[in-house]
């Protein structure tokens, strides 16, 4: 038996490699070119680039969260351009032969808030819980990953209509507010015009304001993954990347499989923003 593994293991062939690089593309503090001669002048067979692939952060006051918020971002491969960033990576690989360099991505599915913005105590969990993504160049897989405010627009989803309705609260603001009067008849035929009040149009701006904030609100020419970041999900955001990774391999129908890992399940992360405190604990369990 140990005669048996030990053949076995001459037949393998065994390259070094280096996991998880970070570019200047987002957190890191290099160029992938000067990031691929280092790899070259140290013997690595191989590099995977792993820049972060969307790094933001929000919080919205009810009712109208996607209006009223405050959001901050930091540099990401989808502020780069998802595009342009597939295309340099390619072009480095092209540019050492002798290295192969693998594009991918980190990504943080989901985040939840805690605590109140009122006593400071407001805390984003979870922030830095990620996965690395690695081994394909499709853009569109790139594109519709199910991250956390990686918002899809289009002109129509499902929903859409739904979405737009507040705006017949519009609709009936305008129509009370062009109204110039109110006309009757009395008994023997005449016509009398009774002018609108101020305090109609006030309630038809009102109801014109308020119908075109809420379907704005509604965000109803944009997709989002089905989580947002007001509740804990638990690891139903995880699989859910799980799911869409292995339904987009049987349809890009690659010769070799999309690679997924947890990334540093046992780090722990603490850092204070401008109005809010982001943490991440280790969540080797999740596992």
């Amino acid at each position: 038996m140990q005669d048996s593994l030990l053949q076995n293991q001459s037949n393998l062939n065994f390259y070094h490699g280096v996991f998880r690089i970070n570019s200047d593309v987002s957190s890191g503090c290099q160029s992938l070119e000067l990031i691929a001669k280092y790899a070259k002048n140290a013997g690595v067979d191989f590099i995977v680039v792993s820049d972060q692939f969307l790094v933001h952060v929000e919080y919205g006051l009810l009712p109208f969260r996607q209006t009223i918020k405050h959001s901050q971002d930091q540099q990401s491969v989808v502020s780069y351009g998802i595009e342009k960033y597939l295309q340099r990576v390619a072009k480095v690989d092209q540019d050492n032969p002798e290295l192969t360099v693998i594009p991918g991505v980190d990504i943080a599915p989901h985040y939840f808030w805690t605590g109140s913005p009122l006593n400071g105590s407001l805390t984003a969990n979870q922030f830095s819980q990620q996965l690395t993504i690695f081994g394909t160049n499709e853009i569109e897989f790139y594109k519709n990953l199910p991250v956390i405010h990686n918002n899809q627009t289009g002109v129509f989803f499902p929903g859409t209509l739904i979405a737009l309705l507040p705006l017949l609260l519009a609709l009936a603001g305008l129509s009370m507010f062009f109204r110039k009067a109110v006309s009757y008849k009395d008994h023997i035929g005449n016509t009398y015009s009774v002018p609108m009040r101020k305090y109609f149009k006030i309630v038809a701006g009102f109801l014109i304001i308020l119908g075109l904030v809420w379907a704005w609100n509604n965000q109803p020419f944009s997709k989002s993954p089905p989580f947002n970041q007001y509740t804990n999900a638990g690891d139903s955001p995880y699989q859910y990347v799980f799911n869409y990774i292995r339904k987009a391999e049987k349809k890009l129908k690659q010769k070799h499989k999309i690679g997924v890992i947890w990334a540093s399940p046992e780090a722990t992360m603490r850092e204070q923003r401008m109005y809010a405190s982001l943490q991440t604990v280790p969540f080797i369990s999740d596992i």
